[in-house]
């Protein structure tokens, strides 16, 4: 879950060729990875998830979405909170920035209907 989205930039521009009106807008925001399990899984494995957000496999698939994600934390031990549960929690913060594009369709001035001159 997200706890603050912030807007970074934003950019409009016409497409001729599609005639229609772009607007990208460039976000940020701070998220949690949670990884959960009932035996030691969680506990062994949590640095995959660091090391998988470096993967070249990630950052191909970053770029291909326009996004990015970055650890902006250490990785933080929650299974205290379970209490008397054998679950092992962890929290990993992230951020990630991330564009929204929307597009609508525009009349350009050669397709609005023309009104007869009077004298």
């Amino acid at each position: 879950m997200t706890a603050e989205t912030r807007i970074v930039a934003g950019n409009v521009y016409f497409d001729a060729d599609t005639n229609k009106e772009i607007k990208e807008v460039l976000c940020s925001g701070a998220f949690n990875i949670e990884i959960v399990s009932r035996g030691r899984d969680a506990m062994t494995r949590k640095e995959e998830i660091v090391s998988s957000l470096k993967s070249s496999y990630a950052l191909d698939t970053m770029e291909k979405e326009q996004c990015r994600i970055t650890r902006t934390g250490q990785i933080l031990d929650l299974s205290a909170v379970e209490g008397a549960s054998a679950l092992k929690r962890y929290r990993i913060p992230v951020n990630m920035m991330y564009k929204k594009t929307y597009e609508k369709s525009v009349s350009i001035f050669e397709t609005f209907p023309r009104e007869e001159e009077t004298e």
